[in-house]
């Protein structure tokens, strides 16, 4: 009960936020439809927040999934796309493993269809739903509307790849590094159990990392973390994620509490040793941790 708490707190919070901002600027924004006077609005807006309530407050819930779809539902009805996909994307991530996941990948394609076409998000979606579920009756719909199979998505993860590898311009390398994180992140969602999975996480990390986007990157730590909590590279990523808010977001009081997680549950890893001196020099400069790191090697 506990950790399942925590991975929907954490979650809950991180995903709605990372959601509503790659839904984009299409469809009518929440503020407006708050200021119309229309009493069915605010009855559906009222019943879908109280059911993520629920969800909040009672996570082990096995209707937990149903809530957040029905949730979604009624925000779909007052035209408030983004939070019916953050709903959505709940749903997906923190129960990677519920019943009748199919109806909520589903209605997340659905979604992206009506309210956001021009992303290409939801042939990502219908891509990976194929992997995800071969046998399907909607799988067998979907390859005869794209003329697709269960390789096509990897195939274009090999291209998006190999233009974030040969580009030479910071500004499309940011765009391009952004295409594959989403198909990343899509592919993920309907597939958090494949074989491939905790490989393109741990790279969509690194690439979220390497282009500034720290926020990104340690969500897909945390989301490779809490599906793999047993993955010999868990400890990596908890490294990484200090190191992130190390060096890049210079946040030293939370860099300090997830290197010392780290050397308390990893005592025998190969990165322990860097861990803790990470940790004993993370408030000197630059300069005195390079001395540091000499006056170590000498040793």
């Amino acid at each position: 009960m506990k950790q399942t708490n925590t991975i929907y707190s954490i979650f809950a919070l991180i995903f709605t936020f990372l959601f509503l901002v790659a839904c984009g600027s299409e469809g009518e924004s929440n503020k407006t439809l708050t200021k119309e006077i229309d009493p069915m609005t605010t009855k559906r807006y009222t019943e879908a927040i109280k059911l993520e309530e629920k969800v909040r407050k009672d996570p082990n819930n096995e209707q937990a999934t149903v809530w957040l779809r029905k949730a979604a539902e009624l925000f779909s009805e007052n035209k408030q796309p983004k939070m019916a996909a953050a709903a959505l994307n709940k749903a997906l991530k923190i129960y990677p493993n519920a019943a009748e996941k199919d109806k909520t990948s589903i209605q997340l394609i659905s979604l992206f269809d009506e309210y956001f076409p021009s992303s290409g998000n939801a042939d990502i979606l219908r891509k990976s739903f194929i992997v995800a579920y071969p046998t399907h009756e909607k799988a067998a719909v979907f390859r005869s509307d794209m003329g697709t199979n269960e390789t096509t998505i990897f195939e274009d993860f090999d291209v998006e790849l190999k233009k974030i590898i040969e580009d030479t311009s910071v500004t499309n390398l940011k765009q391009k590094a952004s295409n594959y994180i989403t198909y990343v992140e899509l592919f993920s969602l309907m597939n958090p159990n494949h074989k491939e999975t905790p490989d393109l996480m741990n790279q969509a990390a690194d690439i979220s990392s390497t282009t500034g986007d720290n926020t990104k990157a340690i969500m897909f730590l945390d989301w490779f973390r809490a599906l793999n909590p047993d993955n010999e590279k868990s400890a990596d990523a908890l490294f990484k994620k200090a190191f992130i808010y190390d060096a890049n977001l210079k946040n030293k009081k939370k860099a300090k509490a997830i290197y010392q997680e780290f050397i308390e549950k990893y005592s025998k890893h190969p990165l322990l040793e860097s861990a803790k001196f990470m940790l004993e020099n993370i408030d000197k400069t630059d300069e005195e941790t390079m001395n540091a790191l000499l006056k170590k090697s000498k040793k």
